[in-house]
């Protein structure tokens, strides 16, 4: 006769799964504010954007991958073709409607950073939803 204790999942695959939850729930808002933050640092008059000193295309490619990434785990829709798709779009109407923004100028070199900075996030979210997605996969079979 088995004893109940033996019939539980081990600790350690339950707080990995706690884990994982509590990162996809906290990157669903994370998601939506950086993306907030991209339209509006995007719209912006040019004299009130913040610049960190880097080039703009270095700012496009890093703005564009972290978002990325952050949505890449919140969702994993993100991660076949939609979410590239999603972003060059976002990054495309966005560099178009700077042309109307007092101090902005729009940019294909701009909108190619953006795109290939999301496209960085996404395979690097794919590539860890890969690594930690699952917890099936690390807890040891149940004995009945």
């Amino acid at each position: 006769m088995t004893d109940s204790a033996d019939l539980a999942p081990p600790a350690a695959p339950r707080l990995a799964a706690t884990i994982r939850g509590f990162v996809v729930r906290a990157a669903r808002p994370a998601a939506f504010l950086a993306v907030g933050v991209i339209l509006v640092l995007s719209l912006v008059p040019g004299g009130m954007r913040p610049h960190t000193g880097a080039t703009g295309n270095l700012e496009h490619a890093v703005a564009y991958a972290l978002t990325a990434l952050v949505a890449g785990i919140a969702w994993r829709g993100v991660l076949g073709w939609r979410g590239p798709v999603a972003f060059t779009i976002l990054a495309g109407l966005l560099e178009v409607a700077q042309i109307f923004v007092p101090g902005r100028s729009a940019g294909v070199d701009n909108w190619a950073a953006s795109t290939c900075g999301a496209v960085i996030g996404i395979a690097v979210a794919s590539a860890l939803r890969a690594r930690f997605g699952r917890a099936s996969a690390a807890a040891p079979a149940r004995r009945d």
